[in-house]
């Protein structure tokens, strides 16, 4: 095998009768024996790399057993690197803004900003909870080393050149068993690297994941070693609630502090944070590092880990309060931020604990990952760090299954859990139980929920010749207007307990991608919205501080979660899908649109709405052309209304002038106020 800074390693031909051996990594999340040469040749490369004598490239590239293709990314030992400000360097990256209606008066522009990089979202859309919107901290020094090398040509046509491979791909042909095997088999790209060339490693399998979403062969692993924490609670959410999860594997000693170095801010850890790097990662020094013995870095060391086990006890602490509080633990986690800021980063991924004899104990839970994180640190033992790679041994991996288990070779006893350990961690345990439960509880509403939206249909239909729901909720002449609210009411109270547990973070992380809770919530939204809009509507507005719009207070904050949900799921799912009806790509908030212009015509004339009535034309047009929107609409009374309300010349030439011919409404229709 070769191995050569931006150029992929030749192949070999494939010896008669020796099969490739591909990782089972990607299927059942475990380690086979294979796996763990596939770890080690990644420990391997990971530390030439990143002690490699003057480095002058990013990363490395070395073919693997010619059916993978692992990417190896150096650390940096300059503190500039891992910290971009005093604090815990943590960036909440600005998203370019949603465009909305313009339903009431805008604000004034902001001048121009200078030019920056591409915003984080650009590479990393999924990395917010999808319902609220809330984007995910990511570390803004490791974002900014990620950006420096993934905006060079040299990643991408790596990562192109070993999966198109012609070369690779009938050699591996050759090796498969059927034919099944060979309209299946592709090269899988592994991220590695060590300390902060992990951090790097994990960035860019995230970035590798966004861009091959659509690719269901498209398989990825991140292997990192000592590498420190990049995403804070949300960051590892999205991850989780993608699936990605599995595809992180990450292997930290015990004592090593730094992958706990991002709950101390930087200003806590002073000088000593530049010594222990200097000499753990050392890049102009030989492969096994500055020695610890070095004068001044046994002290740094000492100091560094000292500090760094108080953050992480803080942590720690404050995460097992909510965790073992039934109520009031969340309470008491906003009153500590009040008082000292904690730091945002969170674990995410499979963490494997490599111990002693080549031990290694793996943890899913990320609940649990933040306790062990601090238990496991006051192991017995010496406080060094992970410059010696010979640390990272997998000869047996024991996973974190049972924490009642006393026997000596079990996971509880390997990292020397304490009885207040072991409860913390049964409380991390019982919190996903708990979301489990939660989830089984929002699936019983279903029936109820759909129950309702049947009425709601029923009673839409019943309308829909005259002058149509929404007008005839406004009218609420009939019994069958007020038994509709009821439904309507009973609605949203469902819903609204369902928004409670996502905003809570109480159902499973995946429970937002659910295909039938998407469409649940879509249908509700399209249903519903109407109506509450309608009741919004009823009465006099003239004098209302804030109207109904997609970003107004007055917008109940329930439909902003489908909302949010339905353009994620359409990237994830075929143009055949029941996600992508024609109806739903109109906006909910049509009439509270109509509306709007109707008051701001009568409060302040045409002039003042043009813009807005041009713009709300166009898309009334495109919504007509592509089937979203029925021509029936065009004939309902507060349509009329605000087609009323437009001057006769800005008619003649408006772009839907012939379609409100062809609708035109018979005289004295019944208009709500």
């Amino acid at each position: 095998m070769t191995h050569h800074p931006y150029k992929a390693a030749s192949l070999d031909a494939c010896p008669a009768g020796e099969a490739c051996r591909p990782t089972e990594l990607w299927l059942s999340g475990d380690m086979e024996p294979d796996d763990q040469q596939l770890v080690k040749k990644c420990r391997d490369l990971a530390f030439r790399d990143s002690k490699a004598r003057n480095p002058v490239f990013d990363f490395v590239v070395e073919n693997y057993f010619k059916s993978h293709a692992i990417f190896a990314f150096r650390g940096s030992s300059s503190v500039n690197d891992w910290f971009s400000d005093d604090q815990f360097s943590d960036s909440k990256p600005d998203r370019p803004p949603t465009p909305s209606p313009d339903l009431a008066p805008a604000p004034a522009p902001a001048p121009a900003p200078a030019p920056a990089p591409a915003p984080a979202p650009a590479y990393f859309p999924s990395l917010k909870v999808l319902g609220s919107g809330d984007d995910g901290t990511l570390n803004e020094a490791f974002l900014k080393r990620f950006r420096e090398i993934v905006e060079k040509p040299q990643l991408k046509n790596e990562i192109e050149a070993s999966l198109s491979s012609k070369g690779f791909r009938d050699k591996l042909l050759c090796c498969c068993n059927n034919q099944a095997d060979r309209r299946t088999k592709k090269k899988k790209i592994v991220f590695t690297g060590y300390s902060s060339g992990g951090a790097t490693a994990i960035l860019t399998t995230i970035w590798y994941l966004e861009k091959h979403r659509q690719d269901p062969k498209s398989d990825v692993l991140c292997i990192t070693f000592g590498a420190p924490l990049v995403g804070d609670k949300i960051v590892g959410h999205a991850i989780r609630r993608e699936g990605w999860s599995s595809c992180f594997k990450n292997f930290v000693l015990p004592h090593d502090p730094i992958p706990r170095i991002h709950f101390s801010p930087r200003h806590e850890l002073g000088s000593d944070l530049q010594a222990v790097l200097q000499a753990w990662i050392d890049p102009g020094g030989s492969n096994s590092g500055v020695s610890s013995s070095a004068p001044g870095t046994n002290q740094s060391t000492q100091n560094l880990f000292n500090i760094v086990v108080d953050n992480t006890f803080a942590i720690a602490s404050c995460d097992s309060c909510v965790l073992r509080s039934s109520a009031g633990g969340s309470s008491l986690l906003e009153a500590v931020n009040e008082i000292v800021e904690l730091s945002p980063y969170r674990p995410f991924g499979s963490f494997y604990f490599c111990c002693s004899e080549g031990k290694v104990v793996k943890v899913e839970n990320h609940e649990a990952l933040t306790q062990i994180l601090f238990y496991s640190i006051q192991l017995p033992g010496s406080s060094t760090g992970s410059n010696d790679y010979k640390a990272y041994e997998t000869k047996e991996i024991i996973p974190l299954d049972n924490l009642q288990d006393d026997d000596v070779n079990s996971a509880p006893h390997i990292l020397g859990l304490s009885i207040e350990a072991r409860l913390s961690l049964i409380a991390a345990e019982e919190e996903e139980q708990g979301k489990k439960r939660n989830s089984d509880t929002v699936n019983g509403y279903k029936t109820d929920i759909n129950l309702c939206l049947s009425k709601l249909e029923t009673y839409c239909n019943n309308c829909d010749e005259g002058t149509g729901y929404y007008d005839a909720f406004k009218l609420q002449e009939k019994n069958a207007d007020f038994e509709a609210n009821v439904t309507r009411l009973q609605l949203i109270g469902y819903w609204e307990e369902v928004r409670e547990m996502l905003r809570q973070f109480d159902l499973p992380d995946s429970f937002e991608v659910e295909e039938d809770l998407v469409e649940l919530g879509t249908r509700i939204r399209f249903l519903v919205e109407p109506i509450d809009i309608a009741n919004f509507y009823r009465h006099d507005k003239m004098e209302a501080a804030d109207l109904y719009w997609r970003d107004s207070q007055a917008r109940p904050k329930y439909y902003k979660y489908p909302e949010n949900w339905l353009p994620h799921m359409r990237r994830l799912v075929p143009e055949n899908h029941p996600l992508w009806k024609k109806e739903w790509n109109l906006d909910s908030c049509f009439w509270a649109r109509v509306e709007n212009m109707c008051i701001g015509i009568k409060k302040k004339g045409f002039d003042s709405e043009k813009g807005t009535v041009l713009e709300f034309e166009k898309e009334v047009e495109k919504w007509l052309t592509e089937g979203a929107l029925s021509k029936r609409e065009l004939k309902r009374p507060t349509f009329q209304k605000w087609w009323g309300m437009l001057p006769e010349e800005h008619k003649n030439s408006s772009c839907i002038r012939h379609r409100m011919v062809q609708q035109a409404q018979p005289a004295n229709p019944t208009v709500p106020s």
